[in-house]
């Protein structure tokens, strides 16, 4: 049996999977995050309560599991001090001042991708400067994935996707790069960066205390991990070119395997990657279903999202009313402001709704159009986050971009990926090739509705058209 523990910046989730991929036991928890703040003392107590109520409930004796798997959202900085976790953390969402970020492309041509607020080194060049207290406190940095395995191992190490993606490495040698903290006046920062190891190595052991606390046997090795994306494209069946992967939840992460590495400043990173390919180049922002979100609590009061889906089906196309996605602004739209535009006295919630769901996948649809402008080319596309349990935004997405969608049968692919990484690490697969082959699934496809076409290329061109104005 492998364990994989998957911490989005909205939920956290454990599921337990056999070497068939046959889910035996699962449980979850609500992330401890306050927008950009996570506080991480409730992070491991939410961590331990759900393992002790999975290894009470699972179908199975918790002895059967043979290692754990940890994934996670990407970038933010979470640390550990002497002798414990630092109480607060910072996700992905944290936007310190600008001036802690450097001029723009002065490093792009050590990470090779863009900067922005939330990776890890604007975040320690800001603590540095305002909160030094807290900057000379830190032992080691760590990201979430790696923070849960510490909470269970007690061993403070990362990975090279996790590390790759959150601008520490160099994009050539996969190293720690000094001229790099040098840019951010980070020079003494270098002890503070943990050991990087490869996904399906072991970063660390189950300790007694943990196992006395949650039922987990004592021993158990705690692997690498991924960075989030990676588990979601591995758990959808995307680890080779040919196929794009969209991931709709808090961020809108569009992606595509690469065999080779790709330089280019038009896209929002190329990373390294566990996959048949070394390589993902993607271009992401935190403009998807955090709108969503936002909307069903604030607007429709908690509306179950059932009905939001029945509402958004039965409201009639409106080439008029516009919704602009960004709550939050984008890196490379950093004057975007989120809202309605278009708005008229005859507009129902449903036609707002509407509204809501095509600006989540126009947004998607420029950035997959980037992809596809540095000659990065598929007709088939795999969704996952929580817009891929929704039927109306599954042909939403082929119709507004053009091309077939799947919908993995696993709804938990980043879960579903640590599966795969476990079995192929344990032996029980030969190779990742093979492991998705056995274990990926598709229940769902939708192919594009040449009868929306005009009416979605047209709105298209006035959502790009009113952005950032």
């Amino acid at each position: 049996m492998i364990l994989c523990i998957d911490c989005g910046l909205t939920n956290g989730k454990l599921l337990l999977f056999s070497p068939e991929g046959v889910c035996q036991g699962e449980a979850s928890f609500p992330t401890p995050l306050d927008r950009e703040v996570l506080d991480t003392f409730a992070l491991r107590e939410r961590l331990y309560e759900a393992l002790s109520s999975l290894t009470r409930q699972a179908d199975c004796d918790p002895a059967a599991i043979t290692c754990i798997t940890v994934s996670g959202h990407g970038n933010g900085l979470y640390a550990i001090g002497d002798t414990d976790v630092l109480p607060v953390g910072y996700s992905s969402m944290m936007t310190p001042p600008g001036e802690f970020l450097p001029e723009p492309g002065r490093t792009f041509p050590m990470i090779l991708q863009s900067d922005w607020a939330g990776q890890p080194l604007p975040i320690l060049a800001w603590l540095k400067h305002t909160q030094p207290e807290v900057y000379y406190s830190m032992k080691t940095v760590l990201f979430c994935k790696d923070l849960l395995r510490w909470f269970l191992t007690g061993s403070a190490v990362t990975e090279e996707t996790d590390a790759s993606a959150a601008g520490l490495l160099n994009g050539h040698t996969g190293a720690y790069d000094p001229n790099l903290l040098a840019v951010y006046g980070l020079e003494d920062a270098m002890d503070k960066l943990p050991t990087v190891i490869k996904s399906s190595q072991p970063g660390g052991y189950v300790t007694e205390a943990v196992a006395a606390r949650t039922g987990l046997p004592a021993g158990i090795p705690v692997l690498g991990g991924l960075f989030d994306v990676n588990s979601c494209m591995v758990g959808a069946g995307v680890i080779d070119e040919g196929l794009y992967s969209l991931t709709a939840g808090t961020w809108g992460i569009n992606a595509a395997a690469s065999r080779t590495l790709v330089e280019t400043n038009a896209i929002t990173q190329c990373c390294r990657f566990f996959g048949a390919a070394d390589y993902v180049c993607i271009d992401s922002a935190p403009t998807s279903c955090t709108n969503l979100e936002w909307f069903v609590q604030n607007v429709l009061q908690n509306t179950p999202y059932r009905q939001v889906n029945e509402m958004v089906q039965q409201a009639a196309q409106d080439p008029g009313l516009l919704y602009l996605p960004y709550l939050y602004a984008p890196m490379d739209l950093p004057h975007a402001q989120g809202g309605f535009r278009g708005l008229k006295p005859h507009h129902t919630l449903a036609d707002m709704a509407r509204a809501v769901y095509e600006g989540i996948v126009f947004e998607h649809r420029s950035r997959l159009e980037k992809l596809q402008r540095i000659g990065i080319k598929a007709n088939a596309a795999v969704l996952s986050g929580g817009a891929a349990n929704s039927v109306v935004f599954g042909q939403m997405f082929a119709d507004v971009c053009g091309v077939e969608f799947r919908i993995p049968a696993q709804s938990q692919a980043g879960a579903l990926g640590g599966a795969i990484l476990g079995l192929t690490a344990t032996g029980v697969y030969p190779d990742l090739t093979a492991a998705v082959q056995a274990l990926v699934r598709t229940k769902a496809v939708f192919r594009p509705d040449p009868g929306t076409k005009d009416y979605y290329d047209r709105k298209f061109r006035l959502f790009m058209a009113s952005r950032g104005k």
